[in-house]
């Protein structure tokens, strides 16, 4: 196999803050050879190369179309799920068997209860033993704290992590839009923080009481990011992510579209102030990573008015130039998207020989608009807008895309 030299780029390494070119022989990363004769140049000119991207939560709806567009995002990992259908062993090793050669790596998230329902726990064991690392609540974790205390016992039993999305139920429900002034002046229904602040509070206190390893999905108010300091503060095993759009947008996008329903989201947009909370904690590491929290959908689904429409975004390509718009350092950009979200599920990313050649070569210059380049199902809050940033190169396995 001829050997790949990705040459000229600028390294972003965030754990060694290492430098030089890269070099990549039968899918791994090799130490420089003593002649470069015969291997293929990659000229990263005015490029980073950084480890490929890690995403903690995506719906693969296809696949096929969907580990493509995984790959045009920088994306070499992505955890699928839940779904209320990836609920059993059965299920599982069924769509363990169906993943697409040749894309990204995909670790499934099963439905940590049946049905993703919140009542009755999922066969954890079976899955340990499928050789899965984690499951999920899905949006909304167990009203009901017996559930929610049993599930983080079990889990603990077989070494997983619980991915719940920190929420009190209760308060959500029908709420369209950050609680607040802009809430209140457009008539819409609101979602205090205050939801957030109880679910990190009940997941904290759980997972302290059994021993569980807990991730926090989607944080998405200031308040919350408090909630998360006392939390580890008083012990708790507890990592935690946003998504690409909690970080980069808030409810002023929302008010500037229409409250069209393109803008639906679970949980909705923060306020500026939780963005810039947000921020901080990721640049410090409090928060581990950014997920693209990509969910495709037909036009239909959101061409209506915001209470109608279901929630989701078509998200990989955008995510990279959102962080890097709201955080600008590349080296916390390359941490949320990588070696950060990589750190959660126990892996390691960087540049170190023999490890694979999961790497993404990155423009932060090139200007684009958001529309045609998403794909058929281009449901997004950011259609037509002009970005900065985007890959130019995905390695995955030391195969690159595009080819």
């Amino acid at each position: 196999m001829t050997g790949l030299w990705l040459a000229n780029g600028r390294r972003i390494d965030p754990l060694e803050r290492s430098s030089g070119d890269v070099f990549v022989l039968d899918g791994v990363i090799v130490d420089p050879p003593a002649s470069t004769a015969g291997w293929r140049q990659l000229d990263c000119s005015d490029a980073w190369v950084a480890p490929g991207f890690v995403d903690l939560h995506a719906d693969l709806a296809d696949p096929c179309l969907d580990g493509e567009a995984a790959l045009r995002g920088g994306f070499t990992t992505v955890v699928h799920g839940p779904t209320p259908s990836l609920d059993s062993a059965v299920a599982v090793r069924d769509r363990l068997g169906r993943v697409t050669p040749n894309g990204p790596g995909v670790l499934l998230l099963p439905a940590a209860t049946r049905g993703l329902a919140g009542e009755e726990l999922a066969d954890l064991g079976a899955f340990a033993a499928l050789g899965v690392r984690a499951v999920g609540t899905g949006l909304y974790p167990p009203s009901d704290p017996r559930v929610l205390r049993g599930l983080f016992a079990y889990a603990a039993g077989f070494g997983l992590t619980v991915f719940v999305r920190a929420a009190e139920p209760a308060l959500e429900t029908g709420g369209l839009a950050r609680e607040g002034p802009r809430a209140a002046r457009a008539g819409l229904p609101g979602v205090p923080p205050a939801s957030e602040v109880i679910g990190i509070a009940r997941i904290g206190a759980l997972a302290r009481a059994t021993g569980a390893s807990v991730h926090a999905t989607h944080c998405w108010t200031g308040e919350g990011v408090a909630a998360l300091d006392a939390a580890r503060a008083a012990g708790t095993r507890l990592t935690a992510s946003t998504t690409a759009a909690h970080l980069a947008l808030d409810d002023l996008s929302l008010l500037a579209s229409g409250y069209a329903g393109s803008h639906r989201l679970v949980p909705p947009l923060g306020d500026p102030d939780d963005r810039a909370a947000l921020a901080a904690a990721l640049v410090s590491g409090r928060i581990a990573g950014v997920a693209s929290d990509h969910r495709p959908l037909p036009a239909i689904a959101q061409e209506v008015e915001l209470a109608r429409a279901e929630p989701g975004m078509t998200a990989f390509l955008t995510a990279f130039p959102l962080v890097l718009s709201a955080l600008g350092d590349p080296f916390a950009v390359v941490r949320a998207l990588s070696t950060g979200p990589a750190s959660v599920l126990g892996q390691t990313s960087g540049f170190t020989p023999g490890a694979p050649a999961d790497l993404v070569v990155l423009d932060p210059a090139v200007k684009w608009r958001v529309g045609d380049r998403l794909g058929s199902q281009a449901n997004s809050p950011l259609c037509g807008q002009v970005l900065t940033g985007a890959i130019r190169f995905t390695l995955c396995g030391g195969l690159v895309y595009p080819g």
